[in-house]
């Protein structure tokens, strides 16, 4: 089975095209969140995570829904992470969590795609975006042939700067920018309610006058700002005249 948590479409586009190469069953883990469910998964396969790196590791939101959602079967995990840039030391972290979950992780594997985090780094145009999930596509189906023919995925080499980004750099990241006090939204919000149907942990609701209002259990997936259609959602000052990216093809 393929599990994966996406917020903007990078990590659930990797999920089907490794789903289709090995003829495995899809679980989205952001709607079993939102709607409470944590009942047991079941695979015989072996295990496929795919999901973004959040602050250089596993989003901590994925590991605490495993810690709480039995794995029933199979006791082997591949992991497949989408970044921007690095993934860190995710790996290892992977490969501990996993491991204190009586899971060996079999493989990992890192997909550099656009960059969708807005509220901290700047994100590509449309036209590079695509011209970076071309690229994408290329590694997503080589990883996709390698599983499907039982071939191991190159271990990565962690440098020392990869260690400390997701040592130290993850819980500050936690502590001091993970949070959903920031949004706001502009005048040109019309109440769609689109924004409140795509948050994966309904974090989202439409207060009395029609604007969307946070509950305070945001994990900063970006799926609110990046599917707004008219734009009308900002984090702070950070991400006012910034691209909004989600997934598009190439």
């Amino acid at each position: 089975m393929v599990l994966y948590w996406s917020g903007t479409g990078n990590s659930a586009h990797i999920a089907a095209v490794l789903a289709r190469a090995l003829d495995d069953r899809l679980a989205n883990l952001g709607e079993r969140m939102r709607s409470g469910d944590n009942s047991p998964l079941v695979s015989e396969k072996r295990w496929v995570l795919v999901c973004p790196v959040y602050g250089w590791r596993v989003p901590r939101v994925v590991t605490d829904y495993l810690d709480r959602c039995t794995l029933r079967g199979s006791r082997e995990m591949v992991v497949v992470v989408s970044c921007g840039t690095s993934s860190g030391n995710a790996q290892g972290y992977a490969r501990r969590f996993f491991r204190s979950m009586g899971i060996r992780l079999a493989g990992f594997a890192e997909v550099r795609m656009p960059e969708n985090y807005l509220a901290l780094f700047e994100t590509p145009g449309d036209e590079e975006a695509r011209a970076l999930n071309k690229w994408a596509e290329r590694a997503i189906v080589r990883i996709a042939r390698d599983l499907k023919d039982g071939r191991a995925l190159k271990p990565r080499k962690v440098s020392l700067w990869g260690r400390f980004l997701s040592m130290a750099c993850n819980p500050l990241f936690f502590r001091f920018l993970v949070h959903d006090r920031a949004f706001h939204v502009g005048a040109t919000c019309t109440s769609c309610g689109l924004c409140e149907r795509m948050c994966p942990l309904g974090d989202i609701f439409l207060s009395s006058d029609g604007k969307p209002r946070w509950k305070g259990r945001c994990t900063h997936c970006m799926a609110c700002i990046a599917h707004c259609p008219r734009q009308a959602i900002d984090y702070g000052k950070m991400t006012e005249g910034r691209n909004r990216y989600r997934y598009r093809g190439f």
